[in-house]
């Protein structure tokens, strides 16, 4: 029992430690874009914000992505303003996250087809009833 006790504690000290599962604050944004400005790079951004260098890589990206939808940005404007992504970064890191849109896309619309089905099923079945 001892031993599940002290998994149990080191499982909930490392979750709670794990910023992989918590948000971004807008202040670790501005302190990321703070520090490129300053030109740190991504493995010394991780280790001011204790997040991974996957997580700085791909915030990045995200920024670069929503400078272009939404600032009208080109994408090489785009990785000016970021510079330490690349532009293939960028355009890579906007391709996957369209694909994955569209997959939820495609499964919202599986799973209204389905509870419609179900509907429609119901209906027969209480008229077959009366």
């Amino acid at each position: 029992m001892k031993i599940l006790e002290n998994k149990l504690f080191i499982y909930i000290y490392i979750m709670s430690e794990n910023k992989a599962l918590k948000r971004w604050s807008p202040e670790e944004e501005t302190i990321m874009l703070n520090e490129i400005d300053n030109g740190k790079t991504i493995v010394q951004i991780a280790e001011i914000l204790q997040r991974s260098n996957n997580a700085i890589a791909m915030r990045i990206c995200g920024i670069g992505k929503r400078l272009v939808e939404s600032n009208g940005k080109t994408i090489k404007e785009a990785q000016k303003i970021l510079k330490i992504v690349s532009v293939n970064e960028i355009e890579n890191y906007i391709k996957r996250e369209k694909e994955n849109e569209k997959k939820k896309e495609k499964k919202d619309k599986n799973i209204i087809d389905k509870i419609n089905e179900k509907k429609k099923k119901k209906k027969k079945d209480k008229i077959k009833k009366k």
